[in-house]
């Protein structure tokens, strides 16, 4: 795809970038986790028959972007980051117009930089890789919290690994998917250019990453999830190194390194445990382990599920006059067999070529 024009011992900014916002969104994804309960919506978990699902979808959806106008496609993209960041400020920000308010700003934004400075500039990359990072957070979030077993996305994760090695090296689809949407506001992959120089990290690749090592520390522990954590950056890191250091001009396939690393935790933890914890089990365990290392009267985090101390001065919706409130329920196992949240379009691999969009 050309000649580099870059240094070969000299790792271009965009790398330090690109890694800080996939690090970023690791980071952020675990920090939700621990802190704050997202409203789920009533779709249920994530099934092995989702897992075939999805990997369907995967297959037909590229295609059908492919097909469809930057217009109605970026459309699609903005309407269903508006559904996460929505759900995201039910927890964090609670008031209903600020949640409105900060969601429309970002979303207004990363239109508005494309509009006025094109896709190829500073502005737009710093906003449109917040977004997607807040984006990643929410998803990986709400399949955690929902109770997604460590084993569907290991899974997934695999599947994935396998259909990035066809669809990147023996099709054309997901080099032609990255130029394709690389001109439309909410372009799917965490990427930063510099020098007419484009590195891209899909926005796939990330959220596979970040809500992995959340399905660990739920059905293992809090080990498990760091160490999936640490390797899933590790990765990133060192494959897009090489694509720098190398002066690689072709897509790869991110996966292809995830997935097996992904499947080869899960067997290995699955043998040391012997068994997945499930949401309910991991909560009671991180109830236990908060009341052990805090005082009574210090604040706790807002776990998932966490009981709501009693109240003295609120009744109880069981008896009608008692002294407390009714604890709140925890995160149930299972929901009905329905279609989890769908994850936002996929743009995998990491990629590095010349950014000729640029206005």
């Amino acid at each position: 795809m050309g000649s580099c024009e870059l240094e070969a011992d000299v790792l271009h900014p965009a790398f330090y970038i690109v890694l800080g916002f996939t690090a970023g969104a690791v980071l952020a994804g675990w920090g939700c986790f621990l802190r704050f309960q997202l409203a789920r919506p009533p779709l249920g978990v994530m099934t092995l028959g989702d897992v075939a699902v999805m990997i369907a979808a995967t297959v037909i959806i590229p295609y059908l972007y492919l097909a469809l106008p930057l217009w109605l496609v970026a459309g699609l993209f903005a309407l269903g980051a508006l559904c996460v960041l929505y759900t995201m400020g039910e927890s964090v920000l609670r008031a209903r117009w600020a949640i409105w308010l900060v969601a429309l700003v970002l979303l207004g934004s990363d239109a508005g930089t494309n509009l006025a400075f094109g896709t190829a500039s500073f502005p737009f990359f710093l906003v449109n890789n917040l977004v997607l990072t807040l984006v990643i957070v929410g998803v990986a979030n709400l399949w955690a919290q929902s109770g997604t077993k460590a084993r569907d996305i290991a899974l997934l994760a695999g599947a994935l690994a396998v259909y990035d090695l066809i669809a990147t090296f023996f099709l054309p689809v997901t080099t032609a998917l990255f130029h394709h949407l690389a001109g439309m506001p909410f372009t799917p992959e965490l990427a930063w250019s510099s020098g007419g120089d484009r590195l891209g990290v899909g926005l796939g690749d990330v959220l596979l990453a970040t809500v992995f090592p959340l399905v660990m520390h739920k059905a293992f522990s809090e080990v498990a999830g760091l160490v999936a954590a640490g390797l899933s950056v590790s990765a990133i890191a060192l494959t897009a190194a090489v694509v720098e250091l190398l002066g690689i001009w072709v897509t790869i396939p991110m996966m292809a390194a995830l997935g097996p690393l992904m499947i080869l935790q899960y067997c290995y933890w699955m043998r040391r445990q012997g068994t997945e914890r499930t949401m309910r089990q991991y909560i009671a365990a991180r109830h236990r382990h908060l009341e052990s290392t805090t005082s009574p009267s210090s604040p706790s985090p807002n776990l998932p599920g966490r009981p709501v101390a009693p109240s003295p001065a609120s009744p109880s919706p069981t008896s009608g006059r008692g002294v407390g409130v009714r604890a709140a329920p925890l995160i149930p196992d299972r929901r009905p067999d329905t279609l989890p949240l769908p994850s936002p379009p996929r743009s995998g691999g990491v990629s590095r070529w010349k950014d000729r969009t640029a206005r």
